[in-house]
């Protein structure tokens, strides 16, 4: 920030007001476009935090599929093998 100049009647020269207000604007400017590259970059990683959890999710899908097949058969089979084993004994 420069140093204010005074004008002939003793307030902030016109052309340093302006010059500030300039540098100000420029400044937001400067701000407010690396805030939306950040919103940016913030947007394509949720994006990718919700591709990895739909493939989280179908992984996930699979193995549920794959455990009740498993509790399923392994049910069957000891339905199939209790009566046969019953007979066995006597």
């Amino acid at each position: 920030m420069s140093e204010m100049r005074r004008g002939s009647r003793g307030g902030p020269d016109r052309e340093w007001l302006q010059k500030e207000r300039k540098r100000i604007e420029d400044d937001i400017r400067e701000e407010m476009q690396e805030a939306v590259s950040n919103v940016q970059i913030l947007n394509q990683n949720m994006e990718h935090i919700n591709d990895v959890g739909q493939e989280v999710v179908a992984i996930s899908s699979v193995w549920v599929k794959f455990l009740h097949q498993m509790t399923a058969s392994s049910k069957m089979s000891h339905a199939v093998a209790l009566p046969f084993l019953k007979v066995l004994q006597y």
